[in-house]
């Protein structure tokens, strides 16, 4: 073999050698790109999915504390005791009540001490009961004694921080909440016409409330969006563009306490 034959030979298996190393390297990428692409896709799912599962389960647990609103005794309800009038200061506010009120509550308020300015403030009043007629609870998940009057109140702190406030402390419930908003309906004569707070005309009343919250969680590999609008119960509100994924959750819940 002469030695142009070999230079050529040589030349070529170069080339291969070029090429297969181009087309290793772009199925490399290929790969490689696949990965993150499943891993973004799935952190996307995974995120969403924790969403869901916590906005539920702080639906639950307003709902649970918030049904309490006027719970008595089986001696109260049979010698018809009611809270009485009062001026308490929660959050750094005079709240009055009013003879047998059970709640109460603020809307888009800036002056509530440690809540997030531009949310709504809720507050309820029960009686603590024994396990014969049903246990009740304080915000730190102990029982209230029989007979003990509680006020408890919900809000969003300005921490974004689901916040509950009464006797026992003020505890956490969860953390990267950016909105809660409250509405309120009557049992009179079947009207279901929501209104927030400052509308209401007679707390005793109420029968319902139609609540929506705003809730976050965090997602890593997510680039930083543009500001999004939300709307809750009618009013829209603008959040900063982050790496995390929201959503607005609502429900309705029954006040079967409320003499209204």
């Amino acid at each position: 073999m002469d030695s142009i034959t070999k230079l050529r030979q040589q030349g070529f298996s170069l080339i291969e050698l070029m090429l297969t190393l181009a087309l290793t390297l772009l199925i490399i990428g290929v790969i490689f790109t696949a990965v993150l692409a499943d891993g973004a896709t799935y952190e996307a799912t995974h995120a969403s999915n924790q969403l869901v599962n916590k906005s539920r389960m702080n639906l639950y647990t307003l709902r649970f504390y918030l049904q309490q609103a006027g719970i008595r005794n089986f001696d109260q309800i049979m010698s018809n005791e009611q809270p009485g009038p009062a001026t308490e200061t929660i959050g750094s506010v005079n709240w009055s009540w009013n003879e047998g009120q059970i709640i109460n509550a603020m809307n888009d308020q800036t002056t509530f001490s440690g809540a997030l300015a531009g949310s709504d403030v809720i507050s309820i009043r029960y009686y603590g009961s024994d396990a014969i007629d049903g246990e009740v609870y304080q915000c730190d998940g102990s029982t209230l004694a029989a007979g003990t009057l509680n006020t408890l109140t919900f809000y969003v702190s300005n921490t974004n921080e689901l916040t509950c406030l009464d006797a026992s402390g003020t505890v956490t419930f969860d953390d990267d909440f950016d909105q809660l908003q409250v509405d309120f309906a009557t049992n009179l004569a079947g009207d279901y016409e929501y209104v927030n707070a400052n509308d209401v005309n007679d707390w005793a009343d109420v029968g319902h409330l139609r609540i929506a919250v705003l809730v976050a969680n965090q997602m890593e590999r997510a680039q930083n969006a543009t500001a999004q609008t939300y709307n809750l119960l009618g009013t829209n509100y603008t959040i900063s563009g982050d790496s995390k994924v929201r959503q607005v959750v609502r429900d309705n819940i029954n006040l079967p306490n409320n003499r209204g």
